[in-house]
């Protein structure tokens, strides 16, 4: 038995030396309820990315999708539908890709992916007037960028079907807390007239 002890030490030692320590590898964070998936996920509801699909989990719930999304380092955020029991998960988000109404399914995306723009977003909303500058033929990523590098650029309203923006002085709170066209009371329709104040996205510095 001792012989056998020392020649397990031995070979321990051996491994030890010449590849190192063994690594613990953790597991993602559990969610199981509310209060946890809201500590990793926002939330926007009736909605969801159109393509962009990197993984696809059928019979599930929106607890498991988050573990999933958790689970996997390209994950940015993840489409899930509650009366089709599935999600789809995606390297893309709200941040990157525009979003469609969907009557089925919301769209979580990560805080941690929020955090990472310094901005915050307001789906299908904006700020009435106020527009300090307006880039057109901007991306969303051209508009973020240009409004990081101004120093009083506080917040700018993205429209999606133009790809232009409105770059402006005052936020949500420097306006009354008011923004228009509040997701609540309208809901984004295939084919609806581009000048409708659901095209638009605003976005607030953090």
């Amino acid at each position: 038995m001792k012989e056998k002890t020392r020649i397990f030490l031995l070979a321990a030692t051996f491994v030890f030396i010449c590849f190192g320590p063994v690594e613990q590898t953790s597991a993602s964070p559990a969610v199981s309820d509310e209060a946890t998936l809201s500590k990793f996920y926002d939330i926007v509801k009736t909605s969801a990315i159109r393509g962009h699909n990197t993984m696809h989990l059928d019979v599930v719930s929106k607890y498991d999708c988050a573990e999933a999304c958790n689970a996997e380092s390209w994950c940015k955020s993840f489409d899930f539908s509650k009366s089709k029991q599935k999600c789809d998960l995606s390297k893309s988000s709200v941040y990157t890709t525009d979003l469609v109404h969907s009557k089925s399914y919301s769209h979580y995306y990560k805080k941690s992916v929020l955090k990472s723009y310094n901005f915050r977003i307001y789906p299908r909303q904006y700020i009435k007037g106020h527009n300090t500058v307006t880039l057109k033929k901007a991306s969303r990523q051209k508009c973020i960028s240009e409004c990081s590098k101004l120093s009083w650029c506080k917040s700018f309203d993205y429209h999606r079907g133009k790809n232009k923006c409105d770059l402006s002085d005052i936020n949500k709170s420097g306006n009354g807390g008011k923004l228009q066209g509040a997701v609540a009371n309208k809901e984004l329709i295939e084919g609806i007239s581009l000048k409708s104040p659901q095209y638009y996205d605003h976005y607030e510095k953090r």
